[in-house]
């Protein structure tokens, strides 16, 4: 089963890693087609781009967390876990907060969430 459909072709399919968990890349390319950094101010949430929506399965849910790298900078997912259910055609835009005192830059293809599918347990 595909769970994601890709925006432009220049965005990069979350890898599948161990049994559950999919990574998600940013996805920073300008209109004029270049690779672009994307700046994370200080104690800032700043919108970015995956260049991918998610499907998630009748009776799943999804998670997108935070990837334990970014946060141990202070960079995190500012709505984590952001939880996903349905069918979705809207390209997925995370909200990162950057809790550091420095700027902190995201660039194209760089890893920036984890994503799980968890089935829902009926009552």
């Amino acid at each position: 089963m595909t769970f994601f459909n890709l925006h432009h072709p220049r965005a990069l399919m979350p890898l599948l890693e161990g049994h559950s968990t999919y990574t998600l890349f940013s996805f920073c390319i300008s209109d004029s087609g270049h690779e672009i950094k994307k700046l994370l101010p200080p104690h800032k949430t700043t919108p970015v781009r995956c260049g991918v929506s998610i499907h998630t399965p009748a009776r799943h849910v999804g998670l997108v967390c935070s990837r334990s790298a970014l946060a141990s900078s202070g960079v995190f997912i500012a709505d984590s876990p952001r939880i996903l259910s349905g069918p979705s055609e809207d390209e997925l835009i995370l909200s990162m907060f950057n809790g550091s005192d420095d700027a902190r830059y995201v660039e194209h293809g760089m890893p920036i969430a984890h994503f799980l599918i968890l089935p829902l347990l009926a009552a």
